[in-house]
């Protein structure tokens, strides 16, 4: 089952005429079969299916587009329902919409120079699982995103995440004092974060010329409290410096239930003819002087800039 969460964006419309005591609650599904929402509609009604949509008198749902998946169909308490289909509320408990993967682009993964394949398939699409492992004597498998160096996960053995975007990983080796990457020492700050083992946080993204894609992915290593993606609309690039949580003009959403087991995550945001700028960011627990506080962490600057 893959592992990619997102954040679901709903469009709902209703009217205020009438109590939800007097409605039948229905809920709308993610991709995975977890609840997204409950849809509040009239038991006496009817529910329309149409291509990549269902209304039910005035209210209406559109299946969210997702990158890198195509829309299928609707199942209705878990059993295929066709277009153009007509069902009574009251029999409706469950509507989720169905997708499938496009393999119309593939991602160019490596590994310390060598090409790596998907887990079932060879080539990697979205959402392929993947499992590297790192070289012998590994501490950490790392993403290098420009020129910087991001943990993955920390730890000799093997490392499972899912297509999202091309990324090269290289083991993050011990070397005296410090660690070397690709055959290059790291720098101080970076080394002492892969030392006490704090997570880190990188994005790739997505881009079609209207919607920017962040994919992003934390590490493992110590609690995660939250993780979650920042955005900034400018005519200006943010620094690092004033690319953070609660500073002027910086909006951001979290991701849902992030743990060791679903460490990947996306936001999807059309932006029109503006300039998009997006941070991922994760918050942990971290123990200073006997105490525990909450420390943040930010990842990679991504943009909608060509």
């Amino acid at each position: 089952m893959a592992r990619i969460q997102s954040n679901t964006d709903i469009k709902v419309y209703k009217t205020d005429n009438a109590s939800l005591a007097d409605k039948q609650a229905v809920q709308v599904q993610d991709i995975y079969g977890k609840s997204a929402h409950a849809y509040y509609l009239d038991p006496n009604a009817t529910v329309v299916f149409n291509e990549n949509q269902f209304t039910s008198g005035s209210a209406s749902y559109q299946a969210q587009e997702i990158g890198s998946y195509a829309f299928v169909k609707w199942q209705v308490n878990g059993k295929d329902v066709a277009s153009g289909a007509t069902m009574p509320v009251s029999e409706i408990r469950t509507i989720k919409p169905v997708y499938k993967v496009s393999t119309e682009k593939s991602y160019n993964v490596t590994l310390d120079g060598t090409a790596v394949q998907a887990k079932n398939t060879k080539n990697i699409y979205y959402d392929s699982k993947v499992v590297v492992k790192p070289a012998d004597g590994a501490v950490a498998i790392a993403a290098k995103i420009g020129n910087a160096y991001y943990v993955v996960n920390y730890g000799a053995g093997e490392y499972t995440f899912y297509g999202c975007g091309d990324v090269n990983l290289y083991s993050v080796m011990p070397s005296g004092n410090g660690y070397t990457v690709n055959g290059k020492s790291l720098d101080a700050a970076t080394a002492e974060k892969v030392k006490e083992q704090k997570p880190f946080v990188w994005s790739v993204k997505d881009d079609n010329g209207t919607k920017l894609t962040t994919y992003s992915t934390f590490s493992n290593g110590t609690k995660i409290i939250e993780a979650g993606t920042m955005y900034y609309v400018s005519e200006t690039a943010p620094s690092e410096e004033s690319f953070k949580l609660g500073n002027a003009g910086v909006r951001s959403v979290a991701a849902k239930n992030p743990n060791a087991e679903s460490s990947q995550y996306w936001l999807g945001i059309t932006y029109g003819s503006k300039k998009l700028y997006t941070r991922a960011y994760v918050k942990y627990e971290a123990t200073v002087n006997g105490t525990t506080v909450q420390v943040i962490d930010y990842g990679n600057i991504v943009s909608n800039e060509k």
